[in-house]
């Protein structure tokens, strides 16, 4: 078995894309906090990234989809609130179900080729050893 074989786990970063990427874990999750908490200033505060950054990948991700996925609501003394349309909701929960299965489809394949290097060897090789652990 290789050095530490067993701490191995396969490692994917999932995105859509039309014309660029709009969509993956750091907008998912920027879509999220702002769902959360009302707000793209605390969202970013969270994340800490900046707030022209966070506004450019929103107008880009809207772009990209080809609707609307933010209600934005200007402030006065009581301050501003952005919110997720029904179709910004609906897509944040279609990644995070397309991300699980995924995920999921991943590991199941990564254990069929990397469970251990024994299970490896007699897969490949019937039995005999032609694995180099010093690739």
């Amino acid at each position: 078995m290789y050095s530490d074989q067993n701490q191995w786990r396969p490692v994917m970063k999932l995105c859509i894309a039309n014309e660029s990427k709009f969509l993956g874990p750091g907008s998912r999750q920027l879509l999220s906090l702002i769902e959360a908490t009302g707000s793209v200033r605390l969202a970013c505060e969270e994340m800490n990234l900046s707030y022209s950054k966070a506004w450019k990948i929103l107008n880009n991700m809207e772009k990209q989809a080809g609707f609307p996925i933010l209600v934005r609501k200007h402030g006065g003394k009581t301050g501003g609130e952005t919110y997720l349309t029904e179709q910004g909701k609906a897509l944040m929960e279609q990644f995070e179900r397309y991300e699980q299965e995924c995920n999921q489809a991943v590991s199941q394949i990564f254990m069929k080729h990397f469970g251990t290097v024994e299970e490896a060897e007699e897969e490949q090789h019937g039995g005999r050893s032609g694995l180099n652990p010093g690739f």
